[in-house]
């Protein structure tokens, strides 16, 4: 997992609503966006204007050493993801297992992501094992919607209550089987982050994309759409890239 501070070089960025970012004086701000580098043309879809000589503004590179500076200090992230496996005596088995498992503090920040209807219990068990007291809980997903006739839907501020700090969004089985497009991710994205909940946004390329030399193209329309929609925020949100071909292979 990566977080997207190297999208600040796409410059590509609109006025966001994160208060944490806010909070910090992280302004990626700037409507150009097609610079040199990883993330050329990037935001091209979204009919950005072209980039300064230089590639960067000196406005803007200020920004962005800002948050290169972050980066040298992130801690690694490993998020386990449970999706559609779990019961309450399973919960209580697995969860006890870690729980023995952890004798020391680990060197980086974990958080399982588990079926909404175990927020509960999880959330409980976190809280009463000593060892799991730097767990953080999260979701597997998140509606983009604050509140209202959404059946089935789960919204950020829900999360929230129960103590959610991250949510997984646009993971590859979401975009196969529900159908959901690049844009719908960012707003779920962005969703969680007006909740003060760190969205997991998950990339990543089919078989057949890669073998037709597109895992490039994919990857960057994929972070156009969450880079767009999130501009300020986009330091406040974790990359997961896991190409679809990969999933299970170990």
């Amino acid at each position: 997992h990566h977080r997207l501070d190297l999208a600040a070089q796409a410059d590509c960025f609109q006025d966001g609503d994160c208060p944490v970012t806010a909070r910090q004086g992280v302004a990626a701000a700037g409507k150009r966006c097609d610079q040199a580098g990883d993330l050329q043309n990037l935001c091209g879809r979204y009919g950005c204007p072209s980039a300064c000589v230089d590639g960067v503004e000196s406005t803007h590179r200020e920004n962005y050493l800002d948050l290169v500076g972050r980066e040298a200090s992130m801690t690694a992230l490993i998020a386990a993801n449970w999706k559609m496996n779990a019961s309450l005596a399973a919960n209580e088995a697995l969860l006890s297992a870690l729980a023995a498992g952890m004798a020391s503090k680990p060197a980086c920040d974990v958080a399982l992501c588990i079926p909404a209807p175990y927020l509960a219990q999880f959330a409980a068990m976190l809280s009463r094992l000593p060892a799991l007291v730097g767990v953080a809980l999260g979701a597997q997903d998140v509606s983009s919607q604050p509140l209202g006739a959404f059946t089935g839907e789960v919204s950020a501020v829900m999360l929230k209550d129960f103590g959610c700090r991250y949510a997984i969004v646009g993971h590859s089985e979401r975009r196969q089987y529900h159908g959901e497009p690049d844009e719908q991710v960012a707003l779920k994205a962005k969703s969680a982050l007006s909740s003060g909940i760190t969205p997991i946004v998950c990339v990543g390329e089919t078989l057949a994309e890669r073998e037709a030399g597109q895992t490039e193209h994919v990857v960057k329309r994929q972070l156009a759409a969450v880079i767009h929609t999130n501009g300020h925020c986009i330091s406040e949100i974790v990359l997961a890239y896991e190409p679809v071909w990969a999933i299970g292979t170990g």
